[in-house]
């Protein structure tokens, strides 16, 4: 039986003798089936719930079917809910609605199908609809993962020189101002490859990659980790000690980065997969440089990350900075204005 056999079989008319007591149980019970690694079964109840008009239920349902690691993955499906969630509910209140953010993140996917095109069901790539719809969540909703998309794209867009200023400044507030740890990640790899227009600037680069890992939430901890691993790996000790002083200018109240982590892990676009192995996936990994000296990590916020006893290393020692250092070249010169650190009254 093929997968995509064993999809409709699964979603098909054998479902329908499945009945719940009401569409919310159904919805509960779905949200059970998944932390318990059911899939069946939570397909089972969700579309139980889904036909019923349940809100929850159609988004949780589009992200079952948007995801590649299972074997229900149906990106039809997946756009055609997310598409009614984006056209019904476009307009609720963002300050008032509970809705709002599920909102925000069904644009966020279905400008993701826009941009590339779905070939089985004829939809042709349409990145100026894309990027329509990414704004739209972007000022309507304040979506700041929709934000970091337009971002993305106005980078890539070569015949728009207009669009470079555009995309840093909004990646500036997304990284500074806002602690949004894929933002900054994203500022840190730019400054560590050395973007034409933005320079190589590693101790700007370690102290935004400092921030990212300890915000980034379960869905971005792996690639965030490895660039950090890579960023720290090519750093003298006092490019480390200037990084560490950056990240405490932009550092945010943990309750701030928190609240980003739970917001995402609620509305997660597709990332529904097998339950990874917390205690051990650290460790499947080589987190040492290539001379051997072992990776200092960022204190994580509020989760568990690599194994901290064999990764940790020592700080290098704090010294004095010098005239013309960080806070001159290394921030002001990039609109990075210096602020004070978190802990300062």
């Amino acid at each position: 039986m093929t997968v995509l056999t064993l999809a409709l079989a699964l979603t098909g008319p054998a479902l329908a003798a499945d009945t719940y007591p009401s569409p919310a149980k159904a919805y509960s019970a779905g949200l059970a089936a998944i932390d318990e690694r059911d899939f069946e079964t939570a397909f089972k109840a969700l579309r139980f719930a889904a036909d019923a008009d349940h809100f929850y239920a159609k988004f949780v349902l589009a992200q079952l079917y948007a995801s590649d690691a299972l074997p229900y993955v149906d990106h039809v499906k997946a756009f055609h809910l997310f598409a009614e969630i984006a056209d019904r509910y476009s307009a609720v209140d963002p300050y008032v609605d509970r809705e709002s953010p599920y909102v925000a993140r069904a644009l966020v996917a279905v400008a993701h199908y826009q941009a590339t095109g779905l070939p089985e069901m004829g939809l042709a790539a349409d990145p100026e609809r894309a990027e329509r719809d990414l704004d739209y969540a972007s000022t309507y909703f304040d979506d700041m993962d929709a934000q970091l998309e337009l971002v993305k794209i106005w980078l890539k867009d070569k015949d728009k020189p207009g669009n470079f200023r555009k995309a840093k400044d909004l990646l500036l507030r997304l990284a500074r101002d806002k602690g949004h740890p894929g933002a900054q990640a994203t500022i840190a790899e730019m400054f560590f490859t050395g973007d034409t227009k933005l320079g190589r600037r590693l101790p700007l680069a370690l102290g935004f990659a400092i921030l990212a890992v300890e915000g980034a939430g379960d869905d971005d901890q792996l690639w965030i980790d490895s660039l950090y691993h890579q960023i720290y790996c090519a750093t003298a000790p006092e490019i480390r000690v200037r990084a560490n002083r950056i990240a405490d200018r932009y550092r945010k109240d943990v309750r701030v980065v928190e609240a980003i982590q739970e917001a995402r892990r609620r509305t997660a676009v597709g990332r529904i997969t097998e339950t990874v192995d917390k205690e051990t996936w650290g460790r499947s990994l080589i987190w040492t440089c290539a001379n051997g000296e072992s990776v200092a990590w960022p204190k994580r916020s509020n989760r568990d990350g690599p194994d901290e006893a064999t990764l940790t290393a020592s700080a290098a020692p704090d010294k004095p900075t010098p005239a013309g250092g960080e806070a001159g070249d290394e921030v002001m010169g990039l609109g990075l204005a210096p602020a004070k650190p978190a802990s300062a009254p």
